[in-house]
C-alpha cells in the first residue's frame, strides 16, 4: 500500500514540475508528499524533499512542524536532522523540543543531539533534568546521558556520573562513564593521551570525548587515530566515533 501511495504522489510531483516549467507557477509539496518522498528507498526521495523545502523556505517551518508529528518514525527522525541543518535556531528549537519527547527512543536521542547542536542554552534548560534521570537507568541509557551531560558541561551531574563509573554492574558502563567524568573534571590532556595510546576497550569513548573537547588539538588527535594508528581496530573505532558524533550515539558492541 505504501509503495502505491508513494508512486501516486510522485506523479503529482511530476505534474507540478511540468506546470512550473510551462506555466510559471509552482505549488509546494504537501506534508504527505514530503513524507512519501522521505520514505522511499535510497536517498533520492529525501534529497528531493530537501530541495523542495529549500525552494519554498517560507513554508518550511510549518511543514517541518507538521512532519514532526507524522505517524512514520523514519519521517520524524529525518525531520530532526533537517530542522537542525535548515532552520534558524529560533524556528528549529520549538520543533526539536517536541521531538525530544517523541514516543520513539531513537527519534528522542537524535533530537537531543540536534538540539544541543542548535542551541546549547535551550538544550541545557530542557535536557539536563531528563538526562540526569537517565543516569539511574540500566544498560546503555546512562552512557548516552553521561556523555551528553558532559557535552553540556553540567558539572552538577559529576557525582552521579562518577558513582556510575565506580559502581555500575557492567564493566563497559563503568569504563565509559569514567571517561565522561574526566570531561567534567577538566582532565582533557589525560583523555587525549589515552586516545593516542589506543587504549584497548576504550578507544571509541575516548574519541567521542575528544570530539566533545572540540579543540584543534583534540580533533587532530582523532584524525591521527583514524589514519595512522598502528592498530586497525583503533582506526576503525575512531572512524566510528566521528561518524556517530552528530547525532552523538554512544553505541556499544
Amino acid at each position: 500500500m505504501r509503495r502505491h501511495r508513494a508512486a501516486g504522489l510522485f506523479f503529482i510531483g511530476r505534474l507540478r514540475l511540468w506546470v512550473t516549467n510551462h506555466v510559471g507557477y509552482r505549488a509546494s509539496m504537501t506534508v504527505d508528499e514530503i513524507a512519501a518522498a522521505v520514505m522511499e528507498e535510497g536517498d533520492g526521495g529525501a534529497h528531493r524533499a530537501l530541495k523542495e523545502l529549500a525552494r519554498d523556505n517560507a513554508s518550511a517551518p510549518l511543514l517541518l512542524a507538521q512532519l514532526a508529528a507524522y505517524p512514520d518514525v523514519d519521517v520524524r527522525a529525518w525531520v530532526s536532522g533537517t530542522v537542525r541543518s535548515m532552520l534558524p535556531a529560533a524556528e528549529a528549537v520549538p520543533i526539536l523540543l517536541r521531538l525530544i519527547r517523541d514516543r520513539d527512543a531513537d527519534v528522542r536521542d537524535t533530537a537531543i543531539s540536534d538540539l544541543i547542536a542548535v542551541d546549547r542554552t535551550a538544550a541545557a534548560a530542557a535536557l539536563v533534568p531528563m538526562l540526569r534521570s537517565r543516569l539511574r537507568t540500566d544498560h546503555e541509557y546512562p552512557l548516552f546521558a553521561a556523555f551528553h551531560l558532559a557535552d553540556l558541561r553540567d558539572h552538577e551531574s559529576l557525582p552521579a556520573i562518577r558513582a556510575l563509573a565506580d559502581t555500575a554492574a557492567r564493566p563497559y558502563v563503568r569504563r565509559y562513564a569514567s571517561i565522561a567524568a574526566l570531561l567534567l573534571e577538566g582532565r582533557e590532556d589525560e583523555i587525549l593521551r589515552r586516545l593516542r595510546a589506543c587504549e584497548q576497550g576504550s578507544t571509541y569513548s575516548l574519541a567521542v570525548a575528544a570530539l566533545i573537547i572540540g579543540t584543534p588539538e583534540a580533533r587532530a588527535t582523532v584524525d591521527e587515530c583514524m589514519t595512522n594508528a598502528p592498530d586497525e581496530e583503533c582506526r576503525r573505532e575512531c572512524q566510528r566515533a566521528l561518524a556517530n558524533r552528530r547525532p552523538m550515539q554512544i553505541h556499544t558492541r
